[in-house]
């Protein structure tokens, strides 16, 4: 399954998330966070929360699950995101390459790119099609604000 993160340059704070070349997921700026809402239903599907004062917290909220967001190694580029029952894992590679490992398990991986066109492609994702992509839309997400806001 391959998707696309987008962002329209004209419009800089809006971020989608495509498959087949329609939107599926969009984002909508609250205070202290996002929310990842379904095109389709225009339904909030999870929150992705920010607080904390001087060292910046994510936490990704979806249904009553409670994702935590921690930097492993920020030299190496391992990312955890941990719940009760789940824990998601992202490897940097050389050349902006990623690997999304869920339990253990790769499930998917990811390229950041910094092409310019009508659209801006933030990221392409390969992953297995039972993954959970609003899980991993929105753990690129909180990579993709992290570094913008450091």
């Amino acid at each position: 399954m391959e998707l696309f993160v987008e962002k329209k340059i004209a419009c800089s704070r809006k971020i989608y998330l495509t498959y087949g070349g329609k939107i599926i997921f969009y984002v909508v700026h609250i205070k202290n966070g996002v929310l990842v809402v379904n095109a389709q239903n225009h339904e909030n599907e999870l929150t992705i929360k920010e607080g904390g004062w001087f060292n910046i917290k994510y936490s990704v909220v979806k249904e009553s699950e409670i994702f935590n967001f921690k930097v492993i190694s920020y030299f190496r580029c391992h990312y955890q995101f941990a719940s009760d029952t789940n824990t998601y894992e992202i490897f940097g590679h050389k050349e902006s390459k990623y690997s999304i490992i869920e339990n253990g398990l790769q499930i998917g991986s990811f390229i950041e790119y910094s092409l310019v066109t009508q659209y801006k492609i933030l990221y392409q994702i390969e992953c297995n099609s039972d993954a959970n992509i609003q899980l991993i839309f929105s753990f690129l997400l909180v990579l993709h604000y992290r570094d913008e806001n450091n």
